[in-house]
């Protein structure tokens, strides 16, 4: 028994055939409970007298009904400013009936849609019916939330989840900084891009 990598996972037991004419069904079992979902090449051989290979042949086969999706993703603090440390979590469901490896991606992208920074965890061994939460830290947040949207997904056994983009969540005021300088923000309907601007704080009420 092979993987896909052609890696053997099982030898099953030979099995004797004593003064055989004819027609012969020959029964083995296997356990795949430990092995991932994915899949298999089996090759079986029948064998004369010293060890004469007589017949060959091989099958292909596929172990579990892998499926999942994104059940979950939140941005915490969902109001944070600019340069804040930022915790985006992420929640996958093993919707199959077998155990599953693969990855959990956060893909930050600004208001057009363009990627600013991508994160990654490996999972394995997710059981039917479990789930896997992917913490992703970024650091010093280089866009204010709603210059910010969200694309979730996970692959897994060569497939990948439904594209999840999370946009329009948060919020945060139009107006945020401290001191003498405000940053101010807007949106542009004819583009749907958020643009920001300075001005004095003199301009603006003492929020944020």
């Amino acid at each position: 028994m092979l993987d896909t990598a052609s890696t053997v996972v099982a030898v099953l037991p030979e099995r004797k055939l004593a003064q055989l004419t004819g027609r012969a069904i020959v029964p083995w079992s296997w356990d795949p409970s430990s092995h991932p979902s994915g899949d298999y090449e089996l090759r079986a051989l029948v064998k004369g007298p010293n060890d004469l290979i007589l017949d060959r042949e091989r099958t292909e086969f596929r172990v579990g009904q892998a499926g999942g999706g994104i059940v979950g993703f939140e941005v915490l603090p969902p109001d944070y400013r600019p340069g804040d440390n930022v915790v985006l979590r992420a929640t996958f469901d093993n919707t199959g009936n077998t155990r599953l490896d693969g990855s959990l991606v956060v893909l930050v992208q600004d208001a057009a849609g363009t990627g600013v920074t991508e994160f990654r965890r490996q999972f394995g061994a997710v059981p039917a019916g479990g789930s896997f939460t992917f913490d992703a830290e970024w650091a010093a947040a280089s866009l204010h939330p709603r210059n910010c949207q969200f694309l979730v997904y996970a692959e897994f056994g060569g497939q990948t989840t439904a594209l999840r983009t999370v946009a329009d969540w948060s919020t945060a005021p139009l107006a945020w900084g401290n001191g003498s300088t405000w940053h101010r923000g807007w949106w542009s309907w004819s583009g749907g891009v958020w643009r920001a601007g300075v001005m004095p704080s003199s301009s603006l009420p003492s929020w944020g």
